[in-house]
């Protein structure tokens, strides 16, 4: 008896390992980051360190652009945006070339650590667009952004996390990080 079951034993393990030798050596589908400035492998975004001026998207259902241009830019109401562009496709400055973009509209309300809802109706200091390219924006319907990262002079780092849902479909997920030059 103690034979039948060290063979039923050893033979289960053989089959374990022949049915497991052909996992874990990658394969297609669609998936992985969508990065802005840099190519990384896909990892967790608790874990995932982004370069300076880039963005990374784990998940994006709406196909975005990839940007290659960072650009940051004060506005009239003591705010300021951050905007992920393609530079082909910008025409004198207008949004047409705009990857997305995130709108700081009070800057004294943001605290490093803290989730901001992201939305309609929401009573956030801050914002995120994606445009249409019609100059208009797809609505940013619910959602989340947390900085990891924040100042507002020169030089200082903008860095964070967010997962919004756009419409009533598209999901987006990424992190980001600036260097302000306003």
């Amino acid at each position: 008896m103690k034979n039948l079951i060290r063979i039923i034993l050893l033979c289960g393990a053989l089959a374990v390992q022949f049915s497991l030798s052909g996992c874990g050596g990658g394969g297609g589908g669609a998936g992985g980051v969508v990065q802005g400035s840099e190519v990384a492998a896909p990892t967790s975004l608790a874990n995932k360190v982004t370069p300076v001026n880039s963005y990374s998207l784990s998940l994006d259902q709406l196909g975005l652009l990839t940007a290659d241009t960072f650009l940051t830019e004060s506005t009239n109401t003591g705010g300021f945006v951050m905007r992920a562009a393609d530079a082909a496709r910008m025409v004198n400055g207008s949004s047409e070339g705009d990857v997305f973009r995130i709108d700081i509209t009070d800057q004294t309300q943001i605290t490093t650590g803290v989730s901001y809802p992201i939305g309609l109706n929401s009573n956030s200091p801050c914002a995120i667009v994606f445009p249409d390219g019609e100059n208009t924006s797809l609505p940013t319907t619910s959602g989340s952004i947390t900085f990891s990262s924040f100042g507002t002079h020169n030089g200082d780092v903008v860095a964070g996390v967010f997962d919004v849902k756009v419409g009533d479909t598209y999901e987006e997920t990424g992190s980001f990080q600036f260097v302000l030059n306003n």
